[in-house]
């Protein structure tokens, strides 16, 4: 599926460099926020995509533990990239949400 859902990725990635994976656990033509995509989860493939998935997050975390060299490079680049003088502003400002979401 070419579509998606929203998150805060995006200001993430303003203050830290960021890495994206997929893992494809379905082909259900309707997209990610379908009821095959919900069924899947107790599915032998749910389980299977979640198990390669925690791999994948494992493995990167211990090769960048072992590779300070690298966590540098990627500090650098994206400085490099993003301007040494970058400074976040949100869209929202300095003021609260318009609702409260604990009530």
């Amino acid at each position: 599926s070419d579509g998606g859902g929203s998150s805060d990725v995006g200001n993430v990635s303003q203050v830290a460099p960021l890495a994206s994976i997929s893992v494809a656990t379905s082909v259900s033509p309707a997209g990610i926020h379908t009821w095959q995509q919900c069924a899947i989860g107790g599915t032998t493939v749910g389980t299977k995509a979640l198990i390669n998935v925690a791999k994948i997050f494992y493995l990167s975390a211990l090769d960048l533990y072992n590779s300070p060299q690298t966590v540098q490079a990627i500090w650098d680049e994206y400085h490099e990239k993003r301007g040494y003088d970058f400074q976040f502003k949100p869209l929202m400002g300095d003021r609260l949400p318009p609702f409260d979401y604990c009530k």
